[in-house]
């Protein structure tokens, strides 16, 4: 069982990816935050670290690139996959310079009735 972190601090995303890992065999989340410094913050509590941290870049207090970062220094064991609506290559670099080992775009997609 791999367990997972989420950051996001769209309330509605954060529900729906949770929901996703949750229901796919063998990965549960074990918590969730809306900014990078309550993900530090919880970290910094836990008995038990999660083994992937899925982070969106654009949050407030500390950003993803910021917390990534800092997650490479205090935890390295954590794998950290990127989550951003932004396909911006300056920011995929930042993240995987920062340590992310993969990435996640969100997509928007139009619908038709």
């Amino acid at each position: 069982m791999f367990t997972v972190a989420l950051a996001e601090d769209h309330l509605l995303m954060r529900g729906s990816i949770k929901n996703f890992i949750n229901n796919t065999v063998n990965y549960t989340v074990v918590y969730e935050t809306a900014n990078g410094f309550d993900l530090l913050q919880q970290l910094n509590k836990t008995k038990q670290l999660p083994d992937i941290i899925v982070m969106d870049i654009n949050m407030p207090l500390i950003d993803g690139v910021a917390v990534t970062y800092c997650l490479q220094i205090l935890y390295p064991s954590i794998k950290v996959i990127r989550l951003s609506m932004h396909s911006n290559t300056t920011l995929v670099t930042d993240m995987i310079e920062a340590g992310a080992k993969g990435y996640i775009f969100k997509r928007k997609h139009a619908y038709r009735f």
